[in-house]
């Protein structure tokens, strides 16, 4: 896990249905909720399987996948922002649940993500250490500046 400067931006509040992707990432791993029944995979995630209404379970996914689409947020929307633009947010669609989009901010020079990039998610910690969550670094840059948040165990 690597530490960043991002204390100063806002957290997301924990809800009961999202419970266990922060809990998951405070270990260093992304999760997303697989269904029991179905095996259906699902994000963002609910009380239960959108497809069979059955129970559902985090399971932890390698992180790596495909930029599915993207936005480059140029202007400051808080002030907590301002040394952060310009910076991409991108739609990753994970290899294990290609039909999954999770959202997240991508490292690096906005102007080199493109659609269909392959990336792997980071889990990142807060400048205190008291929050994790994910983002996204092309895979190459993954692999040679960070360690990716699993091994292939998975």
């Amino acid at each position: 896990m690597r530490q960043t400067d991002m204390m100063d931006l806002p957290f997301p509040v924990p809800t009961a249905d999202s419970a266990g992707f922060w809990i998951n990432t405070a270990t260093g791993r992304l999760a997303i909720q697989q269904c029991k029944d179905c095996q259906a995979y699902q994000f963002p995630p609910l009380e239960t399987c959108r497809l069979c209404n059955g129970t559902l379970q985090w399971t932890p996914i390698s992180g790596r996948g495909r930029v599915y689409t993207f936005i480059v947020q140029e202007h400051v929307i808080s002030p907590v922002f301002a040394s952060h633009c310009p910076y991409a947010i991108a739609l990753v669609a994970p290899d294990e649940a290609p039909h999954v989009r999770i959202p997240g901010r991508v490292e690096g020079d906005p102007a080199h993500v493109k659609i269909g990039d392959r990336v792997q998610a980071l889990i990142t910690a807060s400048g205190d250490g008291e929050r994790c969550f994910p983002v996204f670094d092309h895979e190459e840059n993954a692999k040679d500046s960070h360690q990716p948040i699993l091994d292939d165990k998975i």
